[in-house]
């Protein structure tokens, strides 16, 4: 019987993994304890080994899809062995499932719109197909996640897809206004100055291509990057902080480098600000070690 290799726990926070590469192809065997996949978790990248010795029938989580735990990512078994999941659908029974012979409901205007159709679908649109992590994220944002297009597995929206969210690329939104408030807005009077001469514009100079901005790209942050900023914002604003400043006379210091940099003008050398601030950390810790 074909077996499922699912995506593993490895670590007792983590919630998804990414698959990075696979190591083996469809139809390639698989022994026992080999490894078939790199994972990235939120700390690190950690090879997936199979459970089973077989052939790898099927590779269900494609390169850089991100999987809840749990789930499945490949199936392993016999050569030309019918592939039967343990589920009919990668989604949990406690998502919906599509509504059968719907029927529409017209909902009754004035005479002057026309009747919308809608159906009894929509009322479930209560219930998204999410992962946790995404669900969780977005109440702590506050975010409505019939905004969010999901590009998991049948739909499902990811913790990528509400992190990369953007409001102002959502498609049909409109704020309503009062043609009445408009209508009665004024112009202010301007006034309009005199008419300049024109002037005839100044000659600019050609800029060299090596000073010119080059093109932004945009690079995926990986799952630890994400981990440390997920932690950096947490402590940032659920821990106090408090902060010391001291005002220090760097006069004679001053001084200091400004002799020794003389007598080293001829190696070549130089010492820089930063290197006496260093010194006297050196100092202060060997005179108060504790």
């Amino acid at each position: 019987m074909a077996t499922e290799l699912k995506m593993p726990q490895m670590g007792y926070d983590m919630e998804e993994g990414t698959v990075i590469r696979w190591l083996k192809e469809e139809g390639s065997p698989v022994s026992r304890n080999e490894a078939v996949a790199e994972i990235e978790t939120d700390k690190a990248v950690v090879e997936f080994e199979s459970e089973v010795e077989g052939i790898l029938l099927s590779i269900v989580a494609t390169e850089g899809s991100i999987v809840p735990v749990g789930e499945t990512i490949a199936v392993v078994g016999a050569e030309g062995e019918e592939i039967i999941f343990d589920s009919p659908s990668p989604v949990s029974e406690s998502d919906p499932q599509p509504i059968q012979n719907a029927e529409p409901i017209s909902v009754q205007g004035s005479d002057s719109e026309t009747p919308e159709i809608v159906t009894s679908a929509v009322l479930a649109a209560d219930r998204i197909l999410a992962t946790p992590v995404a669900r969780k994220i977005a109440d702590e944002i506050g975010l409505d996640l019939l905004a969010v297009s999901g590009s998991g597995p049948g739909g499902r929206i990811t913790k990528k897809d509400v992190e990369n969210f953007d409001p102002d690329q959502v498609p049909g939104q409109s704020i309503p206004y009062d043609e009445s408030v408009v209508d009665s807005l004024t112009e202010p009077e301007i006034e309009v100055p005199a008419p300049v001469e024109s002037l005839a514009p100044a000659p600019v100079s050609e800029v060299p291509t090596s000073f010119l901005p080059k093109t932004d790209k945009k690079e995926p942050l990986t799952r630890m990057r994400q981990q440390i900023a997920r932690v950096t914002v947490k402590s940032k604003t659920e821990k106090p902080h408090f902060y010391v400043s001291a005002e220090i006379d760097m006069t004679r210091a001053m001084s200091l480098r400004r002799q020794v940099n003389e007598q080293l003008s001829e190696e070549g050398l130089r010492i820089t600000v930063n290197d006496l601030v260093v010194k006297a950390c050196v100092a202060s810790l060997k005179k108060y070690p504790k």
